[in-house]
């Protein structure tokens, strides 16, 4: 049975060198704290769309991330780093009075057991700046402890660095309805499992522009080629199969990195790179507790990385008055039948 106010965080293995602690990761190697998806400021926002909600979220949160902290010193000794995974605050656009009291409290308390905080961006932290400056802290768009890649997850990372061989992403907030007799709750959960990239899939097609020289469509294995405004080499554009298997693939240009896909008379000769990589990958869920995420059983799954997993083979771990692993997906399945 799921305890809506939890008392025990336990702590339980979920891949080389990391452990699960409530909804957060600790990585032993490093002593670092991994905190998905805070929100701060939901309540609020939901109160703003008319939906009226007691505002005790965040004496929640602030009680539960107390205990994980005292309970990360009691096995670990110590707190060496802090990530918060993106999501710190709720608003896209603003940063409401709320949030400006309720987060500066929240980075207050961490800074109490560990002053090296790290505020990967997320989805929802368009306006994070002020808050970051006030108290002195990094904003980054990813980060790298050890063979560990920290990433929100909200779009897939195009410079994953090679000595990666985890990922770990929050933004999808899962969660899975389980069915006990009439009875069906809702359990947030971690997931693990397998997540292959091929070379250079970096994105949606609608953040692309396609302009400038034509490119031939007569070969079969002929591919569009489209490359971002800024930051991206001339030797290395993006490309994609929009017929196919619209992913998006780097490739060497033999003549201009601009193309346009609706014309067909030009030739221009792409070289694919076909290497692939095979990452661990680690799905936390939100830290909110008003935010009970996708059910993986039932809902469109949200990050792009997970779209392109094979989820079915993922391991569950359900969070509720204790951490269970509860195996694969498929296995879960095949039980509810």
């Amino acid at each position: 049975m799921f305890i809506k106010s939890r008392i025990l965080h336990s702590i339980m293995h979920i891949f080389k060198n990391i452990e699960i602690i409530d909804f957060c990761l600790f990585l032993t190697k490093s002593k670092t704290l991994v905190i998905p998806d805070v929100h701060i400021g939901y309540e609020e926002a939901l109160n703003k769309q008319g939906i009226l909600i007691p505002r005790t979220q965040f004496k929640e949160i602030m009680i539960n991330i107390e205990k994980i902290m005292k309970e990360a010193i009691s096995k670990f000794k110590s707190i060496n780093k802090i990530i918060i995974l993106g999501d710190l605050k709720h608003e896209f656009g603003s940063i409401s009075e709320t949030e400006w009291r309720q987060t500066l409290r929240f980075l207050d308390f961490l800074s109490k057991f560990c002053s090296n905080i790290i505020l990967i961006k997320g989805n929802h932290d368009t306006i994070l700046g002020p808050i970051a400056r006030k108290r002195n802290l990094e904003i980054a768009d990813n980060c790298l402890i050890d063979d560990i890649f920290l990433v929100h997850g909200d779009k897939i990372p195009s410079d994953i660095p090679k000595q990666a061989e985890i990922i770990i992403i929050g933004h999808e907030h899962p969660a899975i309805s389980l069915k006990h007799g009439p009875r069906v709750e809702k359990y947030k959960c971690f997931l693990e499992g397998n997540w292959i990239m091929e070379n250079g899939i970096i994105g949606k097609l609608k953040k692309y522009a396609f302009i400038g020289t034509d490119i031939n469509f007569r070969m079969s294995n002929s591919v569009p080629i489209c490359r971002k405004h800024t930051n991206i080499s001339d030797k290395v554009s993006c490309v994609c199969d929009i017929e196919r298997t619209k992913q998006f693939k780097y490739v060497n240009l033999v003549r201009s990195p601009y193309v346009d896909f609706n014309k067909k008379d030009t030739n221009i000769k792409v070289h694919h790179y076909k290497k692939q990589r095979t990452y661990n990958l680690i799905v936390m869920p939100s830290f909110n507790p008003l935010i009970e995420g996708t059910d993986i059983l039932k809902e469109e799954l949200l990050s792009p990385l997970l779209k392109d997993a094979d989820i079915k083979n993922f391991e569950v771990f359900i969070v509720g008055d204790n951490v269970y692993k509860f195996g694969k997906l498929k296995e879960i399945v095949k039980h509810m039948k």
